[in-house]
């Protein structure tokens, strides 16, 4: 059957050189896509508390005993990830407004913008393929703002949900590996046999 299929495309050289032209079209696609390095920026939230922190206020010759009072502290930690394998040029991140108080780690060189809308921006040069950072941000009393938009390369970073996961032991995974590999094996054995048979 193969053989009558190639003999059918030989007698029609436009057929031929159309196929070809789509598998070539196709591994080029490959190359592109799948081959050359590109940066590749994720993001989530890893952590979003608010600590509701009792205390009594100085007491004063009005109120002599004041009640207890609390102060509402607002946190959230956000993760960036360059899971590509180009470096991620002018990473922007913006957000709604400046945070009272904002850390980033590792300490890269930042650039902080302030814009006419009363938004707020930060911009990294460069985030290294297979490299992070964590933002940090806390307010005392004050809803902290959000992430508008975070962009590199000239196209948008991808958010990802991030939940607590158990961390297995290294044997654990190795053990795991080993039993995907050999599904893998298995089924590629049955496809061979399956061949086998119905030619």
């Amino acid at each position: 059957a193969i053989g009558a299929i190639w003999d059918f495309m030989v007698e029609k050289p436009e057929l031929l050189a159309a196929i070809l032209t789509v598998i070539l079209t196709a591994i080029w696609q490959l190359f592109t896509v799948v081959i050359t390095p590109r940066a590749k920026v994720i993001w989530g939230v890893t952590s979003d508390t608010i600590f509701g922190v009792p205390y009594y206020p100085s007491p004063t010759e009005e109120i002599p005993q004041p009640q207890m009072r609390k102060n509402y502290f607002y946190t959230r930690n956000v993760w960036i990830w360059n899971n590509g394998s180009a470096a991620a040029e002018d990473l922007q991140v913006s957000f709604n407004w400046k945070p009272e108080h904002i850390d980033w780690f590792p300490y890269f060189k930042i650039e902080e913008t302030h814009l006419t809308n009363g938004r707020y921006m930060i911009s990294l040069a460069q985030l290294n393929p297979k490299t992070g950072m964590n933002i940090a941000m806390l307010s005392a009393n004050n809803e902290l703002p959000d992430i508008t938009g975070m962009w590199h390369n000239g196209r948008n970073a991808k958010r990802i949900q991030f939940l607590n996961q158990r961390r297995f032991p290294t044997w654990v995974n190795v053990v795991v590996a080993l039993i995907m590999l050999l599904g893998i094996a298995a089924a590629v054995y049955l496809m061979i046999l399956l061949i086998q048979f119905f030619v």
